[in-house]
C-alpha cells in the first residue's frame, strides 16, 4: 500500500478538450497548482485522463471512424506533451502509467503497481494514468472507460476521494439542458438503482463515460468507504475547491464500514469481473 494519503482525480474528454476539440490548457494548469498546494499535506493526486482519443481525431482531422485504437496512439502522445509543458510551468515532474485489466487481476501485477505508485509518491512525481488504449481497445483487457478505471484506483490505494470531473456541474433530477426545472443534487447517502434513473447512459462522441458510468464508480467506491464527488471540470475554479475539500458539484457519502479493508481484500473489489466459465 501507498504509505501517502491518496486522491484519484479522473478528468473527462468534454472537460479537457472544447467543443472544436482542443485541449483547455488552463484545466492542466489549476490541476497541476492544486496537486503542488495538496503535496504540502502529504497529500498526492493520481491522475486518471481520458481525452487521447479525442485529441487523436482532432490532430488527424478524421470523423469518429477513425480506429479508437489508432487516435488513441496518436492523440496519446501530444497529450503527454501538453501534460509535461503545463506541469513544469508549475515546478511538477509527472509520469505516465498506461495500464490494461491484467495490470489489476494478476495479484502479482497489482501489488506491482501499488509498488511503483508508491515509489512515484516518494520522489514527489504525479502520476498520470491512462488506458492503454492502443493495445486494449475492444478486446476485454479494457477496463471499459475512464470512470471504471479511476473507482479501481480509488479501491486499489484506499484513497480519500475519488473525484470525476465532467463538463457539467453534478448529477440533476433531470437533464439541465432539456428541462429548466432540474435541480442539482448536491449530496447523496445511497448510490442506488432508482438513483440511477436520473442520469442518461449515452456517452459523448469520443468517450465513453456518461452519467451512469459515474454512479457505477460512485457506487463500488462508496460501498468501501471511499467518497465520491463529481464536478464541472471545465471551471478552473471548481477543480481547485473540489480538491481542497469544498462543498462543489454532487458529494457521495462513503457507506458505513466496520473495518479497514485487507490489501487482499482490495485486490478482489478491484479486479473483480464478470466473465467466468464452468466446465465439467
Amino acid at each position: 500500500m501507498v504509505a501517502h494519503e491518496i486522491i484519484v482525480f479522473k478528468i473527462g474528454t468534454h472537460t479537457l478538450l472544447d467543443r472544436e476539440g482542443n485541449l483547455r490548457e488552463a484545466v492542466l494548469e489549476a490541476l497541476f497548482a492544486a496537486s503542488k498546494d495538496v503535496k504540502k499535506k502529504n497529500t498526492h493526486i493520481l491522475l486518471v485522463t481520458s481525452g487521447a482519443v479525442g485529441l487523436g481525431r482532432t490532430l488527424m482531422a478524421t470523423s469518429a471512424s477513425l480506429p479508437r485504437a489508432i487516435a488513441g496512439s496518436v492523440g496519446q502522445a501530444y497529450l503527454m506533451s501538453r501534460y509535461v509543458a503545463a506541469a513544469q510551468r508549475c515546478g511538477i515532474v509527472v509520469g505516465q502509467i498506461l495500464l490494461s485489466r491484467p495490470h489489476v487481476l494478476e495479484r502479482a501485477h497489482f501489488l506491482r503497481l501499488q509498488t511503483l505508485v508508491g515509489q512515484m509518491c516518494d520522489a514527489g512525481i504525479t502520476p498520470i494514468i491512462n488506458e492503454n488504449d492502443a493495445m486494449t481497445a475492444e478486446t476485454d483487457w479494457s477496463f471499459g472507460d475512464n470512470d471504471s478505471l479511476a473507482a479501481v484506483l480509488a479501491v486499489l490505494f484506499g484513497a480519500k476521494e475519488l473525484i470525476l470531473a465532467t463538463h457539467v456541474n453534478g448529477l440533476y433530477t433531470s437533464d439541465p439542458l432539456r428541462d429548466q426545472s432540474a435541480q442539482l443534487i448536491t449530496e447523496i447517502r445511497d448510490v442506488n438503482r432508482e438513483l440511477m434513473k436520473y442520469c442518461s447512459a449515452s456517452a459523448s462522441e469520443h468517450g465513453r463515460g456518461g452519467m451512469i458510468s459515474k454512479l457505477t464508480a460512485a457506487r463500488i467506491c462508496t460501498n468501501v468507504g471511499v467518497a465520491t464527488r463529481i464536478v464541472n471540470g471545465t471551471n478552473s475554479g471548481t477543480i481547485l475547491d473540489a480538491i481542497a475539500g469544498a462543498s462543489v458539484g454532487t458529494y457521495c457519502q462513503p457507506r458505513i464500514r466496520t473495518r479497514t479493508l485487507s490489501n487482499r481484500e482490495r485486490w478482489i473489489v478491484a479486479a473483480k469481473s464478470s466473465a467466468a466459465s464452468i466446465e465439467v
